[in-house]
């Protein structure tokens, strides 16, 4: 019995003699001797405390390593250029910081980091020239800080198939033989931002069909031969914004045509060849829009069933952009309304149905051709504007704040319904009259509405064959846009009315 309990002791001794932290000043190697020998020179360490780095040409292996099982803190493995894998690290299961693996340029493959299970911070995979997928991370499953990739040989993303949340960053960057998003299959949320920017050679964003959500931005740009976003049907959420940037062999927007609802911001910025917003065809709400410098879109169509924007509409520097009619449904924006440096515009129609109280701000300068602004949600907003308004540098009509507040009074009293139907004043401040002409007895209503739709008030008459009037008295009213429906007998008519104070 005492000599049991003897080896148990003595076990159990011998357990913790071999498993034990150290360096907790970290460790370089250089040399192939080092790593040969780091056993010898430090026995039972198992753990190493401090930052490690890898670094010389010269070491081909990593063998001596064997009995390392984590590191508390970084692992860098950089300019390794004998190193062809990474046997050796193959008992680490546990990274507590980041693991940069970079410049490596004989590196072919991750074996040896078979049972590497979480990464406590960033893990970075660069420039390792002849690295060709992420094989050998199959028991990966958290990366808590940023996950990026980039090589020039990188063809797919192979290798991270018990990756199912990335809850930091991802960013696939300069991968010149990443042709799709392969790999990254059972990938279901991305907790932060997402990032696929500079692979000159992907023609789509196939490989991430279970990714569900997006937490932060994500951002595509500087994808040359990307052609639409062919790919990305299965998100149902992005957190800040979308960003489509600069990828120059872009057409359209196809691959997202079964979203509904985006409450990130959609930023479409210097596509050249962007002429078409097919894939937007059934959108109903963004955060916010921005749509800037891509000079072969030429209309906003497919965005007919957008109806509400939370932030800033911003439409800037589309050089051949003619028409706004594509937004003409959209009835709210929750910030600042620039229209700017659009060369080819020359009218604001596609604006009338914003509402003017949801605009904090109003931009419009620097269209060389747009003499048309005295559509109703501007003249309304200069009516009783909420902020800022810069009116400037475009076509005459539309080239000052006054220009375009004259040609809105204008406007307002050239109203005829009908041949038999005027306004008058409008605008006006306390009261105006509509007259009309009837050839028959007849009840007479009018129904009085504020911009929101609401009825404020009824005016009831019968009235004699002839021309009558009706005058409505808007003493107590704010400014603004107000509208009418003028009923007598079968007949109707309609228009609108401004209360300036």
């Amino acid at each position: 019995m005492k000599r049991f309990a003897f080896l148990v002791y003595f076990f159990l001794i011998l357990s913790f003699v071999q498993a034990q932290p150290c360096l907790p000043e970290g460790i370089t190697f250089t040399t192939q001797v080092q790593i040969d020998s780091f056993q010898i020179n430090y026995p039972n360490c198992t753990e190493i405390e401090g930052y490690v780095l890898i670094r010389g040409a010269e070491i081909k292996n990593l063998s001596g390593l064997s009995a390392i099982t984590s590191f508390r803190n970084t692992l860098q493995i950089y300019e390794c250029d004998s190193l062809i894998n990474l046997s050796g690290l193959d008992n680490i299961t546990t990274v507590d910081e980041s693991v940069f693996i970079s410049e490596n340029n004989s590196l072919s493959s991750l074996t040896g980091l078979g049972n590497l299970k979480s990464i406590g911070d960033a893990f970075s995979i660069s420039g390792n020239d002849v690295l060709t997928s992420l094989n050998g991370l199959t028991s990966l499953e958290s990366v808590k800080g940023t996950f990026g990739v980039d090589g020039d040989s990188l063809a797919n993303l192979n290798g991270l198939n018990k990756m199912t949340t990335f809850e930091g960053n991802v960013i696939i960057s300069g991968c010149h033989s990443l042709i799709d998003l392969t790999g990254l299959n059972n990938i279901v949320t991305i907790e932060k931002n997402f990032r696929v920017i500079l692979n000159n050679n992907m023609t789509s964003l196939n490989g991430i069909e279970n990714l569900d959500s997006i937490k932060g931005y994500f951002t595509i740009d500087h994808n040359s031969s990307l052609s639409d976003l062919t790919g990305l049907e299965n998100i149902k959420h992005i957190g800040t914004s979308f960003v489509i940037y600069h990828n120059s062999g872009m057409t359209n927007l196809s691959g997202i045509e079964n979203w509904t609802y985006l409450n990130s911001w959609l930023n479409i910025r210097s596509n050249e060849s962007l002429n078409s917003l097919a894939g937007l065809e059934n959108i109903t709400h963004v955060g916010g829009l921005f749509i800037h410098e891509n000079p072969e879109l030429d209309n906003l169509n497919k965005l007919e069933k957008l109806d509400s924007i939370d932030g800033m509409l911003l439409i800037k520097h589309n050089e051949t952009l003619t028409s706004l009619d594509g937004i003409s449904n959209v009835t709210s924006i929750g910030g600042n309304l620039k229209i700017i440096e659009n060369n080819s515009l020359v009218t604001l129609s596609g604006l009338d149905n914003i509402a003017s109280a949801s605009i904090d701000s109003l931009y419009i300068y620097d269209n060389e051709l747009l003499t048309t602004c005295e559509v109703e949600s501007i003249c309304n907003f200069l009516v009783s504007p909420n902020g800022t308004i810069e009116i400037h540098n475009n076509a005459t009509g539309c080239n000052s704040q006054e220009e375009v507040e004259e040609a809105c009074a204008v406007s307002m009293n050239e109203i005829k319904l009908s041949e038999n139907v005027s306004i008058y004043p409008n605008p006006f401040t306390t009261s105006t009259t509509i007259e009309y002409e009837i050839k028959q007895s007849a009840d007479v209503t009018l129904n009085i509405y504020n911009y929101f739709g609401e009825q404020i008030e009824v005016i009831r008459k019968h009235q004699k064959p002839g021309k009558q009037k009706v005058t409505w008295n808007a003493e107590g009213l704010t400014s603004g846009m107000y509208y009418f429906t003028l009923k007598a007998g079968e007949q109707m008519a309609n228009g609108k009315m401004v209360v300036v104070r």
